[in-house]
């Protein structure tokens, strides 16, 4: 099993706009009235959702290798303390058959607790990144992260290269999707503002996951 951990690029914010296009009368012009900011995205129709979720990234991680999966991004957002309480607090998750802790870390200064409990942007991030760490080793799970900002990226790259995920795309990797522009809704459809991945940023995110979940393969996953 797979769990996922982050933000509302975890979530799949955005994806719900394929269905709506393909299945209504709206446009992708049409698609900035049904932006988070406008309308809760859970009160979307019960299909847009089951296209947001099949469509996201841990969906296509955890098919690719015919695992069960937890998104733990149930609701749009999230920042890196909230991945923490999920698991310090205990009973969010069952990490009793964890094959994998999937970490997507987000803008490390979301959360002001943990700004002001630092000197610096560098130990704010590795703060971010140790204390999940410590807890996942104290389970004797396995974690692996990637990040949307570079400063995350490359800590975790220097410190922690075992559980390192790079974004690889067009045949190089990248520390972070902060700059891969190229991987967003707007890109693929200027209409929108949205800046969330689009089905393709996704694909790359998964594919990305994939490869390091491939070089290090889980021991707990069951062939039938």
């Amino acid at each position: 099993m797979f769990i996922f951990y982050g933000c509302s690029y975890t979530y799949g914010q955005g994806l719900q706009y394929y269905w709506l296009v393909e299945n209504t009368d709206n446009e992708w012009e049409d698609m900035d009235k049904f932006l988070s900011n406008v309308i809760p995205q859970e009160q979307l129709p019960f299909e847009a959702e089951q296209y947001r979720i099949q469509h996201s990234y841990p969906h296509l991680v955890s098919k690719h290798f015919g695992v069960n999966y937890f998104n733990t991004s149930v609701n749009n957002g999230g920042d890196n303390s909230g991945m923490y309480n999920k698991l310090y607090e205990g009973g969010y998750v069952n990490t009793t058959h964890v094959d994998y802790h999937i970490f997507q870390f987000t803008n490390p200064g979301r959360n002001t607790d943990d700004v002001n409990s630092v000197n610096n942007i560098d130990d704010l991030c590795y703060h971010q990144i140790d204390r999940l760490k410590k807890i996942v080793d104290k389970t004797h799970g396995k974690w692996l992260g990637f990040s949307w900002y570079d400063e995350i990226g490359e800590i975790l790259k220097e410190e922690f290269p075992g559980n390192f995920i790079p974004i690889v795309y067009k045949d190089k990797e990248y520390v972070s999707f902060e700059d891969l522009h190229d991987l967003e809704i707007h890109y693929q459809h200027p209409e929108s503002s949205d800046r969330h991945f689009s089905d393709y940023g996704h694909s790359v995110i998964a594919n990305s996951i994939i490869k390091k979940v491939e070089e290090s393969p889980p021991t707990k996953m069951v062939k039938i």
